[in-house]
């Protein structure tokens, strides 16, 4: 009964893993200041949006410290951005905050089942080998999905991202107009297109450390057999 336990909550790691590990990839890369600044740069977003390069990284700084650590339902305090940004912004950070509390228990509970692979597994080296093999396929269907994911963000990026706004936000305060709007001067959809590919790329980097972690306890289960 636990051997068949063991290997149950093997498969439901393997399912998970990839999700965390995207979503890790998300939290990533809106931490990220200087990713953000290098983009503002490529761009040369400061003349649209009104502002310095010192002074747009300040409001960058200020927007993503109200997206992730906000928790009223206020709205931002910057004058720079009119009412339907704001109402835009209450959205985003509602979103992003649900994201980033999915990871949090996602990663918690892929620890709890770790655990319980090796608790529930007859010795050491099942659980073991059942977490290495967790690893092994989580991250190749990470890598499988990743791939296809590029493909269509490569053809496809418009349709998806039209797709992507009208799932996730229920008014229309998204589609905002870059000659009036500075929120959308100062986040150009070539921004949005990098920051995808940006989350795309980290993933297969997490994806490629998982994959190795997988072969050596591969690898150290073979050498002490």
């Amino acid at each position: 009964m636990k051997e068949k336990l063991s290997k149950t909550t093997m498969w439901l790691l393997i399912a998970m893993i990839p999700i965390i590990i995207l979503l890790g990839s998300f939290r990533n890369i809106i931490s990220d200041e200087k990713f953000f600044e290098s983009e503002f740069d490529k761009y040369g977003v400061y003349y649209d949006v009104g502002l310095s390069k010192e002074d747009t990284l300040k409001l960058n700084k200020v927007l993503f410290d109200y997206l992730l650590n906000d928790k009223t339902q206020n709205s931002i305090n910057a004058s720079i951005f009119n009412d339907k940004e704001k109402t835009h912004l209450l959205e985003v950070k509602s979103l992003m905050q649900s994201i980033l509390l999915k990871y949090y228990i996602l990663f918690a509970v892929s620890l709890v089942l770790i655990a319980l692979i090796f608790i529930f597994a007859k010795e050491k080296e099942f659980g073991m080998k059942r977490v290495g093999k967790a690893l092994l396929f989580g991250s190749i269907i990470t890598l499988v999905l990743i791939g296809l994911f590029f493909i269509a963000l490569k053809f496809n990026f418009d349709s998806i991202f039209l797709k992507f706004h009208e799932v996730s936000f229920k008014s229309d305060t998204w589609l905002l107009d870059p000659s009036v709007d500075k929120l959308k001067a100062m986040f150009p959809n070539d921004i949005f297109y990098d920051t995808a590919a940006a989350i795309a790329v980290r993933t297969i980097i997490q994806s490629l450390f998982f994959l190795a972690i997988s072969i050596l306890i591969a690898f150290y289960m073979k050498r002490n057999k």
